[in-house]
């Protein structure tokens, strides 16, 4: 899969950092799914579309003008990523 997708979709969710094969995996989560979430973790994500795309292709990629990029990881499995119903 070409990058560009990942950056122009909103259900295209950075997921894994892979170190070994240096690539940041994205996972494809549905806006309607992305809601009933608890955590974005395999346990709750289940069979999600994935790709992997190598840090070096990352590092290569120009913002559209006026966006910013902003990954935040959160690995920490105490609820306080769950929005209040």
């Amino acid at each position: 899969m070409a990058t560009q997708p990942i950056f122009t979709d909103a259900s295209w969710l950075p997921h894994r950092l892979d170190l070994p094969r240096r690539a940041l995996e994205f996972v494809r989560i549905p806006r309607e799914t992305h809601s009933r979430l608890t955590f974005l973790d395999d346990a709750y994500i289940g069979k999600a579309e994935a790709t992997a795309i190598p840090l070096s292709a990352l590092a290569q990629l120009r913002p559209v003008p006026g966006a910013r990029l902003t990954f935040i990881f959160h690995s920490a499995f105490c609820c306080s990523t769950r929005q209040p119903r």
